[in-house]
């Protein structure tokens, strides 16, 4: 098996190479939607595609009376990164607003670019696992993609 080891990799983040990115957490986490659940009443659904990899998310999202995420369907063709984070975001999101999920992205973002001080709170804190990306942008999009389509969705509501 061939192992990469990016450039300038972080100890404890990117050390090991590919394998750190298909860690057993994220592979059970992707594990878990595989199976597809659309939404079959909701509020809005927004389908995005990473440019990138290729990876594609769809999410059904029905809201409750105010505004925060009563429940998600999803439909997914991506790469275990994006499965991965589809998976936390789909368990959750629901409770959460688009002011709570764009803090959240924000946080990831961060951690994605390298900033060592990043925090998520609970329920979010599984997230951390994607610091094993760092050394890779290449799958920084997909792992972006559900929040991406969750606000998106947002966007196309009247508050």
């Amino acid at each position: 098996m061939l192992t990469m080891t990016p450039p300038n990799s972080e100890k404890g983040v990117s050390q090991g190479g590919v394998e750190c990115l298909y860690q057993e957490t994220i592979k059970s986490l992707a594990a878990s939607i595989r199976r597809d659940r659309p939404l079959k009443s909701y509020d809005f659904s927004i389908a995005k595609r990473s440019k990138l990899c290729g990876s594609e998310v769809t999410l059904d999202a029905r809201l409750q009376e105010d505004h925060k995420i009563a429940e998600i369907g999803y439909k997914t063709k991506a790469c275990l990164l994006g499965m991965a984070s589809t998976a936390l975001v789909v368990t959750q999101a629901p409770g959460c607003s688009a002011q709570d999920l764009q803090t959240v992205a924000n946080q990831l973002t961060r951690l994605l670019a390298g900033e060592r001080d990043v925090v998520f709170e609970s329920p979010w804190q599984d997230l951390s696992i994607f610091k094993a990306a760092l050394a890779f942008p290449e799958r920084h999009s997909a792992i972006l993609l559900p929040f991406k389509a969750l606000l998106e969705g947002f966007a196309t509501q009247k508050v």
